[in-house]
């Protein structure tokens, strides 16, 4: 009974933010000329609103029919922002071991200096990338990365270092923040007052008690990176569903791109939620 009021909860949050996304999508419209357009703004609300639920593929989109087409568009987004969240996430979880377990004593200086580098603008660190992989092609002779999509060769390993690198920054920020505040807690002192070593300590009690913490800035990192992934397939010639709204900026098309993004997400922190038991995720649960 409790799964099933929790399943309806879920349902009609689901079903208020696709109305809120349909109400953005449409929102252009509502402010044209420089003067409110309200009538036209509901017009098109209403019109999008009876495309979504008598949907056709034929015409549901003016420029050609939806599916196929835009599932290419929305797999090549998906790749890119897949694969660098678990890189950000890997490479964050390997730099907070390598913190804690061998460079101890420089801790704090370490948590400062990624503090610094997570207030490094996204933009300059595509930049950056870019210009130290054409550098040491022009310098040195070495290709590391292709650095444009173009025709059949495909950028990928360097545009997901791009989207990776400052989502690992914020990453190993919350990462380190945790474990630095659970160590200060009694149990973690009386686990090492009786001798069990920091390695022990990190994975059979602090990690399982930061795990929630972390899931909940995973939602930060998502979004931001989201934020970022037009920059990336602009800059990378990606043909994403990014690159398909700019390129076809219809309320349809902004609805089909948001909804891409939003329902996967929505439905993975859902399902935590309901399916991962409280006890594993830890004392803020």
């Amino acid at each position: 009974m409790l799964f099933l009021k929790r399943f309806i909860i879920i349902l009609l949050q689901l079903i208020f933010s696709l109305f809120i996304i349909v109400c953005i999508s449409t929102f252009p419209v509502l402010i044209r000329d420089l003067s409110l357009n309200m009538k036209l703004y509901f017009a098109s609300a209403y019109e999008l609103l009876r495309k979504i639920i008598f949907f056709d593929n034929e015409s549901y989109w003016e420029a050609s029919a939806v599916f196929p087409r835009v599932l290419l568009n929305i797999k090549e987004s998906f790749y890119i922002l897949g694969y660098s969240f678990l890189t950000a996430f890997l490479f964050s979880a390997i730099v907070v071991y390598i913190c804690f377990l061998l460079l101890r004593k420089w801790v704090p200086q370490l948590s400062s200096l990624f503090n610094l580098m997570e207030a490094v603008p996204d933009i300059l660190v595509i930049c950056l990338l870019q210009l130290a992989v054409i550098y040491l092609y022009k310098k040195l002779g070495i290709h590391l990365f292709q650095v444009v999509s173009f025709g059949q060769e495909r950028s990928l390993l360097l545009p997901v270092l791009s989207l990776s690198l400052p989502a690992s920054f914020y990453f190993i920020k919350s990462f380190m923040f945790g474990v630095l505040h659970e160590e200060e807690k009694h149990y973690a002192q009386f686990a090492k007052a009786v001798g069990f070593s920091d390695w022990y300590i990190l994975n059979r009690h602090i990690l399982r008690n930061i795990v929630d913490e972390l899931v909940i800035n995973s939602k930060t990192v998502v979004w931001t990176m989201l934020s970022t992934l037009f920059i990336i397939e602009r800059l990378y010639n990606i043909h994403g569903i990014t690159m398909l709204i700019y390129e076809y900026p219809t309320p349809e098309m902004f609805f089909l791109g948001a909804t891409a993004f939003f329902i996967p997400v929505f439905l993975v922190y859902k399902l935590y939620e309901l399916l991962v038991p409280r006890m594993v995720r830890g004392e803020r649960a």
